[in-house]
Parts: C-alpha cells; structure tokens; sequence
C-alpha cells in the first residue's frame, strides 16, 4: 500500500479494483471512498486463483523487477536530475521538511508491476501480486487512469516515475512526491513505521525461501495455502495503535492465579467508635468480599484473553495450539508488514490531499517553478488528479479542499466562537480578520491528525458545497420498468460527515476482536464482529475457515444481519410510491407515516461457526437472542427474518386501509 499519483479520465467510469468486505449501506456518499488501499483484505478469504489470469503471473514470475529502470542522476537523465535538485530547494524554503529521495525511472509495465508488489522490488512470491498486476493493467490499457508514479516510506524514501511522461509532468510529480514525503517524516501515525522496510521485505522474503529449503515436509503447496490463509487475516489487527504491541507466547494453563491480599476489603476504622468499627469491619463481610476476589483473580487468570483482543492475528501466533514454528514465522511475516502499511490506510485523505496541495502550489503558484510554455498543460494535469467523479469519492480531491479551506479560514481569521457566533450569512462570508496563520495551521494539521479526526474537525458546509458532497438513497424502482434511480437524501453537513467517519472507522475495516480463547471450554476461538453494515456473507465463511485452519478447534463469529423493509415492498405499494404525483396528492401525515415504515429494519443476532466435518471445512449458522444464546439454526434464520419482516408489512397495511382504500 503505497502512493501513487493517478489521473482519472472523468468521462468514462473508473474501474473498481477491491471487494468490500462490508456491505454497503443503503445510505450513501455522493461517491463512495476509493478503497483500493482501504478494502483489501480486511476479510478478503479468496481461496481460487481467479479464472483468466496467466499462470506466470500468478506464481510471481512475471513480476520480479524485469523491464527497463534506472536511477535517475546526473549521468543518467541530467534534466530531470536539476529539476529534482531545483524543486528540492524550493520546497524546503516554501517550509517543507521530505525525506531524501531517490529517484529510479521505469517504463509503464515495470511500473505496474512494482505497484502490484506494493513497491517493493523484492517480495515474496504470491499469485495475489499477478491479480493485482492484471488489475491495475486493464484500467491503463483502455484509458480509465492514468498512473504517473509511486513513492515508498522509506528513509531515503524510493520514488519510480513513468519514464514516458513530458518534462512537465515529472516535474509536476515531483513536487507530488515532496509533499509525500514530508508527510511520512512528520505526520504522527508513522512515527513508528519501518524507514528500512525496502531491506525487511527482502529479509521476509529470504526467510519464507529459507523454510522452503530446509523445513522437512514444507511443500511450496503448504506454503501457499499458509500464505494465502493468512493475507486473507491481514487487516485483523489493533488499527487503533500505531505501535502493534510485542507478541508475547504464554501458556495459561500453567499460570497459578494470585492470592487475595490479606488486608483486602480492610477499612480504616480508626477513629470510629468500638461498636462501629465491629461494623465496619465484620468478619463476614470480609470473609463474602475476599471470596468474590479470589473468583475474580481466578477467572481473570484462566481467561484468555482477559480483555477483548482487537489483534486477532497476533492472538492466533500467540495462543494456537495446531501451528508449527516456520506457521508462526509466516503468520508474524505478514502482520508485521500489515502494521507497516496500516498508517497510509488510515490517512489516505490527508496524505494524498497534502501531496496535491503542494504540487498545486508549487507548479503553479511559486515564480521559481511557474513553467509558463506548459502552464495550460500543467493546469489541465493537476485539475485531472483532483477531479470529482459520480461514482467515487477522489481521497486527492476532498483533501486537497480541505486544507485549502483550511488556509483560507486561519488566514482570515474565520474560526473560533466569535466567528461561530455569527448569525448572519453575508457577514460570516466576507469576515476577515488577517490572522494570516493559515500555513502554521495546516503544518500542525499535518503533523497532529488522521483522517478520521481530520474529516471530524475540519469538514464543513464550505467544503461539502465546493466539491458537491451529498448523501443519497436508492430510490424506490419504477414499477414498470423496474429500473432504480438515485435520489439525494439528505444535503446535511452533519449527515454527509457521519457517513464519511462510519466509512473511515477502523481504517476502513470490519472490527473484528477476540472474544474467548477457550469458548465453551473446549479451546474454541469466539470472535465478536462490531456491527455498522452486513459483513459480506461469502468472505466471511472462507475467512473464518482459513482462521480455523490456524485454530485447529471451532472458531465461531458473533455479529448482525440487517434487513432493510423497502427491499421487501410488495409491488402494490411499490406502484404507489413509483408514482410522485399520486404521493403528493396524500396528506403529509400520510406521506411521513408511510417514511417512518419504510424506514424500519429488521436486525438479527447471528453466529457464524466454522469446523471441520469430513475432512471439508464448513460454516454453519445460528440465531441468536441478545444475551448470545442459541435459539435456531438453519432455516430458523430465515423464518425469523420473514416473521419481523411480516409485522412491519402488517403496519403497512394498516397505513393503505387507513389512508388509500377507506
């Protein structure tokens, strides 16, 4: 999960090139977040190689750094080695603070590929890294995007420019890089991260080769499958830290719990009078407190884990009673990779924004660099980076907006409770106090905020209306035709943020934590899925069974499905509501009495259980009630649905005999 500068070509529909791993919700933004970084593999259990792809491709042959590069110096392309040097110096006194960089030129297809490998020269082999090369192949092969470079967080950070591009596009990419790289130096979610991660994946790589040579009885068949389980489990870990914690191999079992104090539950009654301080401190009620203790400490002790664990791929190494040493290495291999990459998911809107606004400032607004022969192009270029599109939300467009407003209000003075204060529209527009602080304040944004709280703090009306930010609703289909239109369902700031944070909790992912290592006391592995939207059905089951390959025993997951009642509109009302005229012909008590049941969901509390049976893993379901016990299994989950579902039908009707047939 690297950066890389992409142009969209706005007229056709750019390519989606990631799963979800949650189901939408029917309530969306204008343009969903691009999560090509953000969705990959949070529950991505694909246990096929996909139908089509080569085979070369798939084993990692195809991609092992073939093509033309070269490092770009002052041998080998002496212009764009000033340039780099030139816009270095320009930026540094503009206040930028980058890493080093160094710059290697490639052509379009090692460019690709590269990317595929997520910029690493040297990775280890996987059929994943030809899916994704095939990927990000067909959207440059028939012009949706455009794909100008890539740039690695590294110190001296790497940055591969398309070797192709005119002068006055690597240019322009180089000021992009700049920005990059002073974001991974200063910004507070990579203080941690690996600036020596290029020479860490050759050292994972070497070590997964290693164990392929001189493990007895570890077939390149063994390792893939062992590869492919656990990048499946990749993004199931603490994305709330920036530092993964140390992992820590225990046995429980072995683990005698603490006595009670002996002064527990002691009171200090000094002072008080004799008959008060038998009171105070009555054997009995010591003897109650002091037991309850000592179960507490007992539980405590033989739980495992204690607290509910957000890094399930940390617990599985730690805890699994079924994994072999060169497993564990593996397992330990790709998380530590998945915490590098964590930081850039979880500020792609800033980090991206950041890199687009110094490009923009550079090239076009600072004399030094303002290439007047080429300004048209160079305009036409950073316009296409920052494009708004029908279907996306564009990370580079909401970021570079916002910080631009950010500029704009602490340069003005255009913040705090005296401006908040002010009721009047005209008054608030044309305030301006020439507090001229706008640059300090967007350094200390960038160095303080992720995207979550960038987009909470910052976002507002001002920056909804400039780059047309709403949320919308699938309507209800035309009765005849059947065809669904979208329908703007709210122009709220408050709304549209809201859906905006709900996409960016958790870096993107389903928060998915450890419940009980030992569930119903037989070694079985509870995970407990936080609901916002429907986990996608078929990642989850190939997920939880590439869990249970690393489990050995059962290993169950809690969480919701949800079912919202305007999918399941009988045609009749479906006729009513397809037709706006005969709606607005309806009392508006009537037309709100109809939205309120329409809006109705019907939630259900599932368990997921992956075992296996016969030699195949399978996932079974059960129901639920709120206190997690079982109460059906099998089609009992569907009758339930169909029994909630069928009272919210009822109202339905009760509505149409009240308002349409009395």
């Amino acid at each position: 999960m690297i950066h890389s500068l992409i142009a969209l070509d706005t007229s056709k529909e750019r390519l989606q090139l990631s799963s979800l791993k949650e189901k939408e919700p029917q309530n969306k933004i204008s343009a969903t977040l691009n999560r090509v970084e953000q969705d990959a593999g949070a529950l991505n259990a694909k246990t096929t190689r996909p139908f089509g792809v080569n085979s070369d491709l798939l084993f990692g042959s195809r991609i092992t750094g073939q093509g033309r590069h070269y490092e770009i110096n002052g041998k080998t392309d002496p212009v764009l080695a000033m340039w780099a040097e030139k816009i270095w110096d320009v930026a540094k006194k503009e206040g930028l603070d980058p890493f080093p960089v160094r710059w290697v030129g490639m052509d379009r297809d090692t460019l690709i590929s590269t990317t595929a490998r997520t910029g690493f020269p040297v990775r280890f082999r996987h059929w994943s890294f030809g899916q994704a090369y095939q990927d990000l192949l067909l959207p440059q092969k028939h012009g949706h995007s455009q794909l100008y470079e890539l740039v690695i967080n590294t110190n001296p950070s790497y940055a591969y420019m398309l070797n192709e591009n005119p002068l006055y596009a690597q240019k322009l990419v180089m000021a992009h890089v700049y920005g990059h790289t002073d974001f991974f130096k200063h910004n507070i979610a990579f203080q941690h991260t690996n600036r020596n991660m290029m020479e860490e994946m050759g050292t994972n790589a070497s070590t997964i080769k290693k164990i392929l040579d001189t493990e007895e009885n570890v077939s390149f068949l063994a390792m893939e499958n062992t590869l492919e389980h656990a990048m499946s489990l990749q993004w199931l870990i603490d994305l709330s830290v920036d530092k993964p914690r140390p992992l820590q191999y225990r046995s429980q079992q072995l683990e005698n719990p603490p006595e009670v104090a002996k002064d527990f539950g002691v009171i200090d009654d000094r002072g008080y009078p004799a008959h008060i301080r038998k009171r105070i401190n009555s054997p009995k009620r010591l003897t109650q407190e002091r037991a309850k203790e000592q179960k507490r400490l007992d539980k405590q002790t033989h739980q495992n884990p204690t607290e509910p664990e957000a890094d399930v791929m940390a617990f599985i190494i730690e805890n699994s009673p079924i994994l072999k040493p060169w497993q564990r290495d593996v397992l330990s291999i790709v998380r530590k990779e998945s915490y590098y990459f964590a930081p850039q998911m979880k500020t792609k809107i800033m980090n991206e924004g950041w890199a687009s606004f110094w490009h923009e400032k550079l090239m076009l607004h600072t004399p030094a660099l303002v290439d007047h022969q080429h300004a048209s192009q160079i305009s036409k270029m950073a316009g296409g980076v920052v494009a708004g599109n029908p279907h996306q939300l564009n990370p580079y467009q909401l970021g570079v907006a916002m910080f631009r407003n950010i500029l704009d209000r602490w340069d003005k003075g255009r913040h705090g409770r005296v401006f908040e204060s002010i009721k009047d529209r005209e008054e608030k527009k044309n305030y301006n106090t020439h507090e001229g602080k706008g640059m300090e304040k967007i350094f200390d944004v960038r160095k303080y905020h992720t995207d979550s709280s960038f987009i909470n703090e910052f976002f507002n009306d001002e920056v909804a209306e400039e780059i047309k930010m709403y949320t919308w609703d699938p309507s209800v289909p035309d009765f005849y035709t059947k065809r669904q239109q979208i329908k703007v369902s709210s122009r709220e700031v408050k709304e549209t943020k809201t859906r905006l944070l709900e996409m960016l909790e958790n870096g993107g992912q389903p928060l998915i934590k450890v419940v009980d290592g030992n569930f119903n006391n037989a070694g079985e592995l509870l995970l407990n899925h936080t609901h916002r939207y429907d986990l996608d059905w078929g990642d989850a089951e190939n997920t939880l069974k590439n869990a249970q390959s690393f489990w050995g025993r059962k290993v169950h997951l809690d969480t919701y499905q949800d079912i919202n009642f305007k999918d399941k509109i009988p045609d009749v009302y479906i006729r009513i509501l397809s037709s706006p005229d005969y709606l607005a012909s309806l009392p508006n008590e009537s037309e709100k009495e109809l939205r309120t049941i329409l809006n109705q969901k019907v939630r259900i509390k599932l368990r997921l259980t992956a075992s296996k049976q016969a030699g195949k893993s399978v996932v079974d379901y059960h129901v639920l009630n709120e206190s997690g016990k079982e109460i059906g299994s099998g089609d009992a989950r569907g009758k339930l649905m169909e029994s909630k579902l069928k009272e919210i039908e009822e109202s339905l009707e009760q509505w149409g005999r009240k308002w349409l047939w009395k």
